[in-house]
């Protein structure tokens, strides 16, 4: 089994998700790019970001980096939005391997459930 990470859940557990295997989305690299400098976002959350993004530097060879096309959410019928491009992923990466969706996101998660 194999953790696939959203952006909250990753900006919540830091050094923790390099316990286990894990892919991350492209999206969320981009996302964590964005929360660093957001003036919309507090200081806190730009520090996890930039924690985040330090961690994951300097582990490079322990995770997987896995991008999603957008055709991929226009098949299963979603917008294109971010978290849909990261549930459209971790849906993807799941036909291949067993797979451990993890979002802190109620939404997504609920999204997560419906698509199976």
């Amino acid at each position: 089994m194999i953790y696939y990470y959203d952006t909250s859940s990753i900006l919540n557990l830091q050094e923790k998700i390099f316990e286990e295997p894990f892919l991350l989305s492209s999206i969320v690299i981009s996302e964590l790019e964005h929360i660093k400098s957001a003036s919309s976002k507090d200081q806190d959350v730009k520090y996890r970001a930039r924690s985040v993004v330090r961690l994951l530097t300097e582990n490079i060879d322990k995770f997987e980096l896995y991008t999603v096309g957008k055709d991929a959410c226009q098949l299963m019928g979603l917008e294109l939005s971010n978290d849909n491009l990261i549930l459209c992923g971790a849906i993807e990466a799941s036909k291949s391997r067993e797979i451990t969706f993890v979002t802190d996101d109620l939404l997504l998660r609920l999204m997560a459930l419906s698509h199976g």
